[in-house]
């Protein structure tokens, strides 16, 4: 009698909850990268806004504002960056669980295959163990009977050849 590995459908699940805890991972990792290379470019862009010994008083002026409001850009996405990357670490964590349990039901599913295989192998070698038993009954009855047994034997008819 073969039965189906009732922990299937907790098996679905828990690979359904890794895959989805993986797609959030790779979306926080996604966000802290863009993040990151924000962060890169407005501080390229601070050092290409210095003031040069040629220019006038108000565009001095003007670009120390770009710079002013390219800092506090920066140091607002500064604070954003880090919020990502706190996602990112509880995302890690929310996946590496979903992981373990998932690992854990594998465990369970390598076990039932296992025991599922020793099953077969134990009534393979049953019928094997039947057929050579049989075998060496047919053979110990032609051997005793010899071959004016044979033609003796009620259950065989002169058209029937015995197995």
């Amino acid at each position: 009698m073969r039965r189906g590995f009732r922990l299937a459908a907790v098996l679905r699940l828990r690979t359904a909850q890794v895959d989805e805890a993986a797609r959030v991972l790779a979306a926080a990792r996604l966000a802290e990268r863009a993040a990151q290379s924000a962060i890169d470019s407005m501080l390229a862009e601070v050092r290409s806004c210095t003031p040069e010994q040629r220019e006038s008083a108000q565009q001095a002026f003007f670009a120390a504002q770009r710079r002013e409001g390219l800092r506090e850009r920066i140091g607002s996405t500064r604070r954003q960056l880090e919020q990502l990357r706190q996602r990112s670490l509880e995302a890690i964590g929310v996946w590496q669980t979903a992981r373990a349990r998932l690992h854990a039901v594998e465990v369970l599913h390598e076990r039932f295959r296992r025991a599922e295989r020793l099953e077969l192998a134990r009534l393979e070698q049953r019928e094997t163990d039947e057929l050579a038993m049989i075998r060496h009954r047919s053979r110990s009855r032609t051997t005793e009977a010899g071959p004016q047994g044979l033609q003796n034997d009620p259950n065989m008819s002169p058209g029937k050849v015995r197995p």
